[in-house]
């Protein structure tokens, strides 16, 4: 990307916020998160351009992101199958926790935008 003549390269941080604070059946379950870094050059060495990422910030939004999820209905915390086929109604849930390289992480399984099939 070039900004005001300069170009710069957007990386992303990844790293995983434990999810134990959320809801006590969540313990042992983590998110992984994406966090945007601006990549630039100064005095011809790559530099961060801005600020570092703030893990608590992360942290917080990503807590509160999925305790959005638990209060609408929309994090599987029971393992219950979804709606069968033949059921119109549009599943809620939208994300369940799935073991992944050994660690429980949250997973996005469907978009729910409120509108029907």
């Amino acid at each position: 990307m070039v900004l005001c003549g300069r170009r710069f390269a957007c990386v992303f941080h990844t790293r995983r916020v434990s999810l134990t604070p959320v809801h006590r059946r969540l313990r042992g379950v983590s998110a992984v998160t994406s966090v945007p870094v601006l990549i630039g050059d100064s005095g011809g060495s790559p530099a961060v351009m801005g600020e570092l990422p703030d893990a608590t910030t992360t942290e917080r939004e990503v807590h509160a992101f999925v305790d959005s999820l638990v209060q609408n209905g929309q994090l599987d915390l029971d393992g219950v199958p979804p709606a069968s086929p033949s059921n119109r109604a549009v599943p809620r849930v939208t994300h369940r926790i799935r073991t992944v390289g050994g660690q429980k992480t949250l997973q996005r399984v469907r978009f729910h935008c409120g509108g029907h099939l």
